[in-house]
């Protein structure tokens, strides 16, 4: 064998143990997932004992050992605490993949009577969590163990600092919008009232101008719930900020939410154009150019036609922005399209119509 064959047969071999380390190191990532505990607790019970997560396998303590511990990472939410992440094995579990867990208190030291007792939530066995290895994140309310003093216990319907909703949302990122909305439908399924109560216009209002449009997309979809839960003429406050929540729409595209959500969120965008178009402003031409995402017919338009401009000046604006929006997204061919903005009946859509077609 001469050298230069060696070296070549050298490097071969290199590159080959390389991937196959690669490949072990990506069996094992598959059955290791982060999961991180999120739980509403009765107020105040740090001052009898430590908040914990016990459960099935070593990672979990094996129902005996406090190794997961939790902390309140925010002092405005005096029942909400959660976990560093715990990075679970599945090898280490029965063969269904099937981890149990339950909250507890682990006693403080000074209580003589309980040193080292483990208080756990529920009443039984019939109580054990099933930890859910499809969600990194585990939202979940302390059950009530009844054979236990008041103050072992949560009201479900008295929680006034439920976070979870709050949680989701700071943790929206570019790469993780989709998963996010996961999430809160996994809410509103679990936990729909405290998920209800928790969206308020408040809550939306409070966030409009956050300069991630991930979040803001976020919050447009919240604003469809929201809206869905009023009455039939609810209509957005005039001075609504709708600009801000609009230019998040750029680019949007259906595949980027679930499609269980795209009927809240349509329901979100037309009210954002009826109330930006009345406030005499143009961000609301942004839906021209998704329209064929989100209302390929159109439908839009039945909510402007009440809309006047008050004066040349607007009309001159809005054709000039009209022209550089509408235009490229609407086909001349598209004549029904044409037909329901002409019968919106204020005159800048005639207009602007004629003067597609004078243009060609």
């Amino acid at each position: 064998m001469t050298s230069k064959t060696f070296f070549i047969s050298y490097a071969i071999l290199y590159h080959l143990l390389r991937a196959s380390s690669w490949i072990l190191e990506n069996n094992n990532d598959i059955n290791r997932f982060n999961v991180i505990f999120h739980v509403h607790l009765p107020e105040g019970i740090e001052k009898n004992g430590y908040p914990i997560v016990l459960g099935d396998g070593k990672e979990l303590g094996s129902w005996e050992t406090p190794i997961v511990k939790l902390h309140q990472p925010f002092s405005q939410n005096s029942t909400y605490w959660r976990s560093d992440p715990v990075i679970i094995s599945l090898s280490n579990v029965n063969e269904n993949k099937v981890i149990q867990y339950k909250y507890a208190i682990h006693i403080k030291r000074y209580h003589h009577k309980l040193r080292g007792t483990i208080a756990f939530e529920g009443n039984s066995i019939q109580d054990n969590r099933m930890l859910d290895i499809e969600r990194n994140d585990q939202f979940d309310i302390w059950k009530n163990n009844y054979s236990f003093s008041e103050k072992y216990h949560i009201n479900n319907n008295n929680i006034r600092d439920f976070a979870f909703v709050d949680y989701i949302y700071n943790t929206i990122k570019e790469n993780n919008l989709k998963e996010k909305v996961l999430e809160y439908q996994y809410l509103l399924t679990h936990h729909k009232e405290l998920t209800i109560r928790a969206l308020t216009f408040k809550f939306i209002i409070n966030r409009v101008d956050i300069r991630s449009r991930e979040k803001r997309l976020f919050l447009c979809l919240l604003l469809g719930y929201f809206i869905s839960m009023q009455g039939e003429f609810y209509e957005l406050p005039d001075q609504f900020p709708s600009a801000s929540l609009l230019k998040a729409l750029h680019g949007y595209k259906l595949e980027d939410l679930p499609s269980d959500a795209k009927g809240h969120m349509y329901t979100a965008i037309t009210f954002l154009v009826q109330n930006n178009a009345f406030q005499m402003k143009f961000d609301w031409l942004i839906i021209f150019t998704i329209a064929s995402e989100v209302d390929p017919n159109y439908d839009f338009i039945e909510r402007l036609r009440a809309l006047k401009y008050s004066n040349e000046n607007y009309l001159a604006n809005f054709i000039k922005k009209a022209e550089m929006i509408i235009r490229p997204n609407i086909h001349s061919n598209e004549f029904e399209t044409y037909v329901k903005l002409a019968k919106v009946r204020f005159k800048y859509f005639c207009v602007l119509i004629s003067k597609f077609y004078e243009n060609g």
